[in-house]
């Protein structure tokens, strides 16, 4: 039949033009392969924000952090513990992670990353050295709005030179 082929079309047009909601106009969603997908332009989803934060900590390239961290963004970084150093606005967040990103001594490597809507989920190993010990797993929770970053919380497993905190502390030592 001849209509077989003509939804076939419609529906391959309907996966390369989606409507802009806001403005009724049709944007192409096709993207440049010579550019990674949501790095170098306007973000729109929680998939393209994150990837392309990932890829500033993986390339040590902190250039398009700028376009992905809100004005009212909140970070808390895996140390110190307990409860690790937090950042808050823009200026603040950008500076923290401009320095990781930039660091060539460590060697940042997601692992698995699961998209919920306005929330990611990333699980990540971070290396300070080339030894079988010389890394550190951990994950970070982030929250994307309207194509930026409005929070990102770290956590991580210790390297085991962590202080033994509750019963287990050593006698006479106050625990915190």
């Amino acid at each position: 039949m001849l209509l077989t082929p003509v939804i076939s079309l419609v529906y391959r047009i309907l996966l390369i033009f989606v409507v802009d909601g806001q403005r009724g106009e049709l944007k192409d969603r096709r993207r440049d392969r010579s550019t990674p997908r949501g790095c170098g332009m306007s973000f729109h989803t929680t998939a393209e924000v994150i990837h392309c934060f990932n890829r500033a900590f993986i390339e040590h390239d902190a250039s398009s952090l700028a376009d992905l961290i809100a004005d009212d963004c909140v970070m808390e970084a895996k140390e110190p513990a307990p409860d690790g150093a937090r950042y808050e606005g823009r200026a603040e967040c950008l500076e923290f992670c401009r320095a990781l990103a930039e660091d060539r001594v460590i060697r940042f490597e997601p692992e698995s990353v699961v998209i919920t809507g306005e929330r990611a989920t990333v699980r990540w190993r971070c290396h300070f050295g080339d030894g079988p010990t010389d890394s550190v797993r951990g994950v970070s929770l982030t929250l994307v709005r309207d194509g930026v970053i409005v929070e990102s919380l770290g956590y991580s497993k210790t390297t085991g030179d962590a202080r033994p905190t509750g019963p287990e502390s050593p006698e006479g030592e106050e625990r915190p």
